[in-house]
């Protein structure tokens, strides 16, 4: 299947506006990442994010993130896991596949959001 696109959901660019903050849930490594991290999105869906990291990141896992749609908006706490990463300049391009939200308003609002982006 190479070349094949799995998404369940169409990704979209969302631009600089969205920031990322995440941290694993792996006992050996979330400590490293105990500091505010706060990455651009590159692209986001209901089911998962793709988001470009200055430094490296851990190959694989669950991680709970903190997503902020803009910088007025509330942040929206999403649990997900590492499905990809790929070497790029300094740092590391990922994906992520969504697996549990905090609260169901949170699926609401970037169901919203994203229905507000041009395709």
């Amino acid at each position: 299947m190479e070349g094949s696109d799995k998404r369940f959901f169409p990704r979209k660019s969302v631009g600089s506006e969205a920031r990322i903050s995440f941290r694993p849930l792996d006992p050996q490594t979330w400590h490293s990442f105990w500091g505010r991290n706060d990455y651009s999105v590159n692209d986001l869906s209901e089911g998962g994010i793709g988001f470009y990291s200055p430094r490296q990141l851990p190959t694989s896992g669950k991680i709970s993130i903190e997503l902020k749609l803009n910088k007025d908006a509330d942040p929206i706490h999403i649990f997900g896991k590492l499905i990809w990463l790929r070497e790029e300049n300094s740092g590391c391009k990922a994906g992520v596949k969504f697996s549990w939200w905090e609260k169901d308003q949170d699926r609401k609002t970037m169901h919203n959001y994203l229905e507000s982006k041009a395709d």
